[in-house]
């Protein structure tokens, strides 16, 4: 986004909220209706664990839900952190860690972890 425009962009006042109609009833109704079917469900995937074609979704199904999913790890091309950096007011994404967190402080954001 080279040369984006911020004229428009208007910051949040403080103590206001950015949603305040808050999340929409319809998914908290989804969640609760679905919520209600998780005895069948559980049922179901476990009837599915005896039939050849689908004994792997369902395992995984049942053990991601009930373990959670497994972590998946994010590393740099050197097996170490990986390192990003994208300057939204510009647009431009910069190599350099100085020239970063000059540009981050002009604007108030700063470096937490260098790591």
């Amino acid at each position: 986004m080279p040369g984006a425009s911020t004229k428009y962009l208007k910051p949040w006042v403080k103590g206001q909220s950015g949603n305040p109609g808050g999340r929409p009833k319809t998914i908290a109704d989804m969640q609760e209706l679905a919520r209600k079917h998780t005895p069948e469900a559980i049922t179901a995937l476990v009837a599915a664990l005896k039939v050849p074609q689908t004994r792997v979704p369902a395992a995984v199904a049942l053990l991601d839900r009930g373990w959670g999913k497994a972590a998946q790890v994010v590393v740099g091309p050197d097996g170490g952190a990986l390192a990003m950096a994208i300057n939204v007011v510009t647009g431009v994404a910069r190599d350099e860690p100085e020239q970063i967190e000059a540009e981050a402080e002009e604007i108030g954001h700063y470096q937490i972890d260098a790591d």
